[in-house]
């Protein structure tokens, strides 16, 4: 923890016993106008501290610096302003790490014994055990307040890293619950009309006026239960897989549908956090049924590659084209929410969704998300 001055709470307090202790000292010196000019002075450098920048260190240390040089011209011209060494202590203790700050406090300590013995001509107990227990206490006070910033920091860092945590498993259940509500009610339902369908169909003869209808009822049904199972798998996670082999398992899935799929990836050692596959995947599959649906392409090439900063999913196919435009947002009837919903997710990860097309050209999706070096 850099040791600045930017508790405001602790800058006030110290503010106000720094007034305090040189309004006494000045009180004290009335009548030896050099004593209360310097003390004006030092004020005045003190008030410093409130236009330095907090997160500068280099400014800070050199105010001290400046301050503590100021203290000794005062205690050298009188000894009333031998107590303000309590507050340059736990100035001291707090902008510099602790090996810096001891040598200074030890002389600050010296300071204080030898402005008494210097100004009244004698060493006394009292002047010696005062000085070194005040200095010693904010030595004390300084570190206990470190102590518990350290711990005060520590636990708000473990509750927001826990509250992310708390996040993304809910967001993962959530998922998979709708994954199983859909599985129990709209596919099994589904399921149940093409069985009947068919069973129809069975008894129907070729010539019944009605066939052609349930003949299209039933590959209505087979596709809408077809997409239903997708939606589902869109819900569902990776399986414990790692990213290449749930990519390949999309890719295969998309050849028996009848695209040629290739994948070519580099050697890939290492996991990924869990929203980044499930991101990554999700483009690969959206991209997917998009060249099965709509780009009529023959090919479709996905690579996939993992560096020390970022892991990437690209997506090409040899199809139709699009307008590009068009996926940012979804159109007004309803659909088009496959990629505009995954540039979205792929920016929750603090990555970039890219899609480049043409008309008859075919298109390009690419997934970038940053990763924290091994």
């Amino acid at each position: 923890m850099p040791r600045t001055l930017s508790d405001r709470t602790a800058r006030l307090a110290g503010g106000i016993l720094f007034a305090v202790l040189l309004t006494v000292g000045i009180v004290q010196s009335i009548g030896d106008a050099a004593t209360v000019a310097a003390a004006v002075v030092f004020g005045g450098w003190y008030l410093v501290s409130l236009r330095l920048d907090e997160r500068n260190d280099t400014q800070t240390r050199l105010w001290l610096v400046v301050l503590l040089l100021g203290w000794a011209t005062l205690i050298a011209l009188s000894p009333a302003f031998v107590w303000l060494a309590f507050l340059l202590t736990v100035l001291t203790w707090h902008v510099l790490p602790w090996k810096a700050a001891l040598p200074l406090v030890l002389t600050i300590a010296a300071g204080s014994v030898a402005s008494f013995a210097w100004h009244h001509d004698q060493l006394q107990a009292a002047a010696v055990l005062g000085p070194v227990i005040g200095i010693a206490t904010a030595v004390a006070i300084t570190e206990v307040y470190h102590q518990i910033r350290r711990q005060s920091e520590q636990l708000i860092r473990v509750q927001k890293e826990l509250s992310a945590r708390e996040h993304e498993a809910g967001q993962l259940y959530e998922r998979e619950r709708l994954g199983r509500e859909l599985h129990d009610t709209v596919a099994q339902s589904l399921t149940s009309i093409t069985m009947l369908l068919r069973s129809a169909l069975t008894h129907t003869p070729e010539t019944h006026p009605h066939r052609r209808q349930l003949d299209v009822a039933l590959d209505t049904a087979q596709d809408a239960l077809a997409q239903t199972r997708g939606f589902i798998r869109g819900f569902a996670t990776t399986d414990g897989a790692t990213l290449p082999e749930a990519i390949l398992s999309a890719a295969e899935r998309t050849r028996q549908l009848g695209l040629p799929v290739t994948v070519e990836q580099q050697e890939w050692n290492r996991p990924l956090p869990v929203p980044h596959k499930v991101a990554l995947l999700r483009v690969t599959q959206e991209a997917l049924a998009n060249a099965v649906r709509h780009a009529s392409a023959s090919h479709v090439l996905i690579r996939l590659a993992v560096t020390d900063t970022c892991a990437e999913v690209s997506i090409s196919d040899d199809g139709c084209g699009f307008d590009a435009a068009s996926t940012k947002v979804p159109r007004p009837d309803g659909s088009g929410y496959g990629l505009a919903g995954l540039t979205s997710r792929i920016e929750e990860q603090g990555g970039t969704l890219t899609v480049t097309s043409e008309s008859g050209a075919g298109s390009t999706v690419t997934a970038r998300i940053p990763i924290e070096a091994p």
